[in-house]
């Protein structure tokens, strides 16, 4: 359901904030969901890091294509779409590949620390770039 909301919904938010802030904001409502979802102690709790993490992925899937289009040349702009859902699906398998190791709480702090890393990466980057100019 979270994801139809971001996905009717998100565009709106990508034409108003920009590609890269909304993926700055897909990736904040990731590392809050998977932190909420480590660290829940109550199944309210464990709801609400599952409700964020479908809004990031909503809007992660209707951002991340937009920007990619944006930023690749026009004679790779296919194959790069086409790459960015086969790590989709990659990412899908290594996660229940790590989940047969790992328990739920490890797996969703893993993610969690992954995602604040893209983040910082990202920031870092925009961050620059702005002060730059």
């Amino acid at each position: 359901m979270v994801w139809w909301g971001s996905g009717l919904f998100g565009m709106r938010y990508v034409e108003r904030l920009g590609r890269k802030p909304t993926l700055m904001v897909t990736g904040a409502l990731y590392a809050a969901g998977f932190g909420t979802i480590a660290t829940c102690s109550s199944y309210p709790a464990l709801l609400a890091g599952r409700f964020l993490t479908g809004l990031g992925a909503g809007l992660a899937t209707v951002v991340t294509p937009c920007y990619i289009a944006e930023i690749s040349p026009p004679n790779q702009r296919g194959s790069l779409a086409s790459l960015y859902q086969l790590f989709c699906t990659l990412g899908i398998l290594a996660a229940y590949g790590l989940g047969a190791v790992m328990g739920w709480r490890e797996l969703a702090a893993a993610a969690a620390l992954l995602s604040m890393m893209v983040q910082i990466d990202i920031h870092k980057k925009y961050i620059c770039r702005c002060v730059n100019r």
